[in-house]
């Protein structure tokens, strides 16, 4: 499991592992009042999906906010979002938000694309014989693709949550 997408926090598609020889080239940055990144992901899940693209954004240093656009997954077929952690995690809002707690500080995290909800699940690996990964869970979102284009947008708030605009990762300005 440690090495494949299923014990890392990324995307799986029909629980398929990653195409080993794709890249994922960082295709735009900033580094100004709200820094980003936004990686293109389609080699890794070529013959799984036609786009994936990652962006990653710190709005006003304030936050994190992490969305994921995906396009060409058949329908049926279930996208995973993940993160591996070592918190304690509760859920709310019925899978809405999730507040992870670790050592004394707690980190609130919101979905805010529409679809989906936050479960939890252990990360031990299907064979006794690799680390057990005690200490470890998945914080995870499944969506089954309509086959139509997803999107996966969860923000990360050290202190309250507030408001963030959904906006295409195109449209990501600092």
């Amino acid at each position: 499991m440690r090495a494949n997408n299923f014990g890392h926090s990324t995307l799986t598609i029909n629980k398929k592992i990653h195409r080993v020889k794709g890249t994922a080239p960082i295709i735009r940055t900033s580094s100004g009042k709200s820094p980003l990144a936004v990686a293109d992901l389609s080699q890794a899940f070529a013959g799984q999906a036609t786009s994936v693209k990652r962006g990653i954004m710190m709005p006003g240093r304030k936050a994190v906010v992490i969305r994921d656009e995906i396009e060409g997954v058949p329908k049926g077929q279930p996208v995973v979002w993940n993160m591996m952690n070592q918190t304690d995690i509760k859920l709310g809002d019925k899978g809405r938000t999730a507040t992870l707690s670790h050592k004394g500080k707690t980190l609130a995290v919101v979905l805010q694309s529409k679809d989906g909800r936050f479960r939890v699940t252990d990360a031990k690996p299907g064979r006794e014989m690799e680390n057990q990964n005690e200490g470890w869970q998945r914080l995870q979102i499944e969506v089954t693709s309509q086959g139509k284009p997803m999107v996966f947008q969860v923000a990360f708030f050290p202190d309250k949550p507030v408001d963030l605009d959904m906006v295409p990762l195109a449209q990501w300005q600092e």
